[in-house]
């Protein structure tokens, strides 16, 4: 019998390294070949053993369509069958870090198709330690600018999930583990030891891939960048320009970007359980001293916002020329990307232009949004308010100045809220002129201007306060409508389910309601949690508006003649009205009573437009659950439900 041997991952241990080192290769005793034209088998494996093909994300790159995935997984056998046919008795090579996505019973079927070729397998994987994954896992997607979510533990992959199942079906004898550690490997790298260890010992040329160890400063460059290129209005930095601008500002500052000692022990407590599977499996320590904390540790995101010392040398001397490699459209973004460090170098300036030689704009009137955004880019997180705001999500829209504040929640008119907030506290022509969306000027500019810091620190106990509130029970529909038109909720619900469940492939109401029940509310997406504030607690909101009962616009004019404040006319804001009138769920009813175990999946609902009227799915079970859920919001607000 010949034998495989599969090389899986893990992530981020130089796969791509050792990829490139084996293709090609082609000898008397070894065999790797392309699939689809590819050196990473991730992908094809994937396509062609999934039971599933449209529910991994992965292969949703062919649109959707259910015939281009069959198509792809069937050129892919064919690709393995045309291998195996010219083998003979030489060894089998793969490689992809994708295959752990394979369930035990895909793997086991993958096998049993190369036992039916005449091969038998050993696994291959290297074991990275748990720090360090993490720390390159949040080095990758600040340098890709996928900052929106920067959560240590969500970053961490479950060694036991990845790695148990292929000692359950190739078996622990034919499963072969090995610690990353790249001081063990040596001049050739990982790519190298690898050809060691599996015993191909062939000497392919071994093409430079570029070292994913970067700087703290080129990380807090980057992160500035893709925090704030937008209101600058210059294009996102992505791909090979990004990476190739880590590399360079990396090679002239020697302190790596490190994660904080406490944080460290934090994931290590967090994930103790899945660390010592993996080090009795491994038979080695995962563990290494954190060290002592130090001053550019990385805590949170907002350390990285603050300015860069020596930035402005290491910049000027990254563009020293050809020589350095860079095209011209790297280089212009490295000048872009010095604008935006002078903003946030310039700690007393005003304001700073976003292009050097621009000539500078009229001062406008005082709205109290710093229009610098030198306050956004300079404070610390020492600095940021620590007050209401900071302690509860979603923060409260506050103006100290009117002795106003919004309580608000996601899927309960809070666009109409923000704009109405923004109306009276006399910026509202700021946020449209910022960006269509409403919220970007909530997120991007409110939050961070001298009035809602100077707000937020202020006495509000005795501001007159509005809550707006929803239906909990058309709430929860909303969420999951959202749920499956948008992707804030992937990520929880592929932790949730261990991979297994997607809103790709689709899920029921009462599958999501169940999913939603077990989340912590302290800690995820607003869009899930209740609408109660803690700042209720000691602080009745002067009037709730319940907008599935009563007409929100009406509802805030009654609060402005209670304050005596001018009525808002809303006639004027049809393009409000507008934007909101696309943005609702117009769903007929579908056919049958109820649909609470129906699955609906993203393309149905977003492509399709397959979506059942919100009575349809509250049944007398699903409401027993939203009750359960939302007890907090059935409590709070009784008498306005």
């Amino acid at each position: 019998m010949a034998n495989c041997i599969m090389h899986v991952g893990m992530h981020s241990t130089g796969t791509a390294a050792i990829q490139a080192s084996l293709d090609g290769l082609d000898s008397p005793a070894f065999l790797f070949p392309r699939l689809h034209g590819n050196a990473n088998h991730s992908l094809p494996v994937l396509s062609a053993f999934t039971e599933a093909p449209l529910r991994r994300a992965v292969l949703q790159r062919h649109g959707g369509s259910k015939d281009k995935a069959k198509a792809y997984a069937s050129q892919t056998r064919q690709d393995l069958d045309a291998a195996m046919a010219g083998l003979g008795s030489r060894t089998l090579v793969l490689s992809g870090e994708g295959i752990v996505g394979l369930n035990a019973k895909e793997l086991g079927q993958f096998r049993a198709f190369l036992l039916g070729h005449g091969l038998e397998t050993t696994v291959y994987a290297y074991v990275r330690r748990p720090a360090a994954f993490v720390t390159n896992a949040l080095q990758q997607r600040i340098k890709d600018g996928m900052t929106g979510d920067l959560a240590i533990n969500g970053l961490y992959r479950s060694y036991r999930d990845r790695l148990a199942k292929f000692d359950a079906v190739f078996g622990q004898d034919h499963v072969r583990l090995r610690l990353f550690a790249k001081e063990s490997f040596g001049e050739g790298g990982v790519a190298a030891d690898f050809l060691a260890w599996t015993g191909i010992g062939a000497k392919v040329a071994q093409p430079k891939v570029p070292d994913e160890v970067y700087s703290r400063s080129a990380m807090a460059l980057l992160y500035q960048y893709h925090q704030h290129h937008a209101e600058l209005k210059l294009p996102p930095l992505r791909g090979i320009a990004a990476q190739r601008l880590a590399s360079l500002i990396s090679a002239q500052d020697p302190r790596p970007f490190r994660l904080a000692p406490g944080l460290v022990s934090e994931l290590l407590a967090a994930k103790a359980d899945d660390v010592a599977w993996m080090e009795e499996r491994l038979g080695q320590s995962l563990r290494t001293d954190p060290g002592q904390p130090q001053p550019e540790d990385f805590n949170t995101p907002e350390d990285l916002l603050a300015p860069v010392e020596g930035a402005r040398e290491m910049l000027l001397e990254t563009l020293g020329g050809e020589a350095a490699g860079l095209t011209k459209a790297q280089t212009s973004n490295v000048y872009r990307l010095m604008a935006v460090h002078a903003r946030s170098a310039a700690k007393d300036a005003p304001a700073v232009a976003a292009k050097p030689k621009a000539k500078p704009k009229a001062k406008r009137a005082d709205d109290g949004i710093d229009d610098s955004y030198a306050g956004l880019l300079t404070a610390s997180s020492e600095a940021r308010p620590r007050g209401l705001a900071a302690a509860a999500a979603p923060s409260p829209m506050v103006n100290a100045q009117k002795n106003l504040m919004v309580l608000w929640s996601p899927k309960s008119a809070c666009t109409t809220a923000y704009v109405w907030f923004a109306h009276v506290s006399g910026f509202l022509p700021q946020v449209r002129k910022f960006a269509a969306w409403p919220h970007k000027h909530r997120v991007e500019r409110y939050q961070h201007s001298k009035l809602y810091f100077d707000s937020v620190k202020s006495d509000l106990s005795k501001a007159r306060t509005v809550r707006i509130i929803r239906d909990p029970y058309g709430r929860a529909v909303s969420i999951y409508r959202h749920a499956l038109l948008t992707r804030f909720a992937d990520k929880a619900l592929s932790e949730h389910s261990n991979g297994r469940l997607s809103l790709e492939a689709g899920l029921s109401f009462q599958d999501f309601l169940d999913f939603v029940g077990k989340l912590d509310m302290k800690s995820v997406d607003i869009h899930f949690r209740p609408q109660f504030h803690p700042f209720e607690v000691n602080h009745k909101p002067d009037r709730v508006i319940n907008i599935s009962k009563e007409d929100l616009f009406a509802g805030l004019n009654a609060f402005e003649r209670d304050g005596g404040w001018p009525e808002t006319d809303f006639q004027q804001f049809s393009w409000l009205h507008d934007m909101e009138g696309k943005r609702k769920a117009h769903q007929a009813a579908m056919e049958g009573e109820a649909h609470d175990r129906t699955v609906f999946s993203r393309h149905q609902v977003a492509k399709l437009g397959q979506f059942p009227s919100y009575g349809q799915l509250l049944t007398n079970e699903a409401k027993q659950k939203i009750e359960a859920i939302y007890k907090a919001d059935f409590d709070a607000y009784r008498d306005y439900l």
